[in-house]
């Protein structure tokens, strides 16, 4: 009888210990993981930013529209590139790329909790949706200087455990904030 009373009080701290440990593991995931969304997200606002031709904020804030110059000759039915990058020209103290009139379209917008960056090629009008981030729960975009500098937050609402998804007093938000300057879109 001891024995059996000794073995349950080691078996409680045993599985005492193996549910912190999933949960500790489960946490240290889910943080991992929003981390890299975070910072997924902020790298595809700037790089789309940097070689923006033209830049729209809509009248929310939440939908920031860019488009950039196309640098691919071809485009297979999904709109993967396939062709060789164009070289670009130099018409006076211009960089063009590609054909001018027909340039990427991209807009980044929130759906539910995900943020997603569509992009439309202008010379097959090709259109395809990607995921950039999850638990996102606000974007703000606006020009610094109404110009050629934008400046961006995005605020995500990480989930550190199954239980904290949908309790909102659990989960902290984050708020990152980006500042790119539009390189393009200045062409004097």
């Amino acid at each position: 009888m001891i024995a059996s009373g000794v073995s349950a009080f080691m078996f409680a701290g045993i599985l005492t210990t193996m549910v912190t440990l999933q949960r500790t593991c489960a946490g240290t995931i889910e943080f991992s993981r929003g981390t890299t969304d975070q910072q997924r997200a902020l790298d595809y606002i700037s790089r789309d930013l940097h070689r923006a031709l033209t830049v729209t904020v809509s009248s929310t804030s939440q939908t920031l529209t860019v488009t950039v110059p196309d640098t691919y000759t071809a485009y297979d039915a999904q709109g993967n590139p396939t062709g060789t990058i164009v070289a670009p020209s130099i018409s006076g103290a211009k960089v063009n790329y590609g054909d001018a009139s027909k340039p990427l379209t991209i807009c980044y917008y929130l759906s539910g909790n995900k943020l997603l960056r569509q992009q439309t090629i202008g010379a097959t009008n090709a259109v395809s949706t990607m995921v950039i981030a999850d638990s996102v729960e606000l974007i703000q975009t606006s020009f610094a200087d109404l110009t050629s500098v934008v400046t961006y937050s995005v605020t995500f609402a990480p989930k550190m455990t199954l239980a904290d998804y949908g309790n909102s007093q659990a989960r902290t938000a984050t708020t990152l904030t980006g500042c790119t300057s539009v390189r393009n879109a200045r062409r004097d």
